[in-house]
């Protein structure tokens, strides 16, 4: 469940989640942590979307956080992630909206070389 991970399930349609994930056994979770429901990474990836990008806190790796952006082909498909992680301790969790946008430039000079 690490933040480019969710970046790119959340730029895939419900039926390619479910596809993905069609028992809940097949989540991963890290000592606990993580959705234990489709229902509950259903609620993440709408999360995900309105949000424009991805976060998690501590989830893969205790103080670190990360954002994460999809990298999109010309039809719109998800073919790879842009993601940031930094040290919450020493950077906090208000930068995250100035690194998702930074993030999101990167996503999209990377999906303007693919095209070409």
């Amino acid at each position: 469940m690490t933040a480019s991970g969710l970046a790119i399930l959340a730029a895939l349609s419900s039926r390619q989640v479910r596809a993905i994930f069609p028992h809940p056994a097949d989540l991963v979770q890290r000592d606990g942590r993580g959705p234990g429901t489709l229902t509950e990474l259903r609620r993440m990836l709408v999360d995900v979307r309105r949000q424009g990008y991805s976060y998690e806190d501590g989830l893969i790796t205790p103080e670190l956080s990360s954002v994460g952006v999809a990298v999109r082909d010309h039809t719109g498909y998800p073919v790879a992630a842009i993601a940031i992680t930094f040290q919450t301790s020493r950077i906090g969790p208000s930068p995250r909206r100035r690194l998702a946008a930074a993030a999101s430039r990167a996503a999209e000079t990377l999906a303007a070389r693919l095209a070409h």
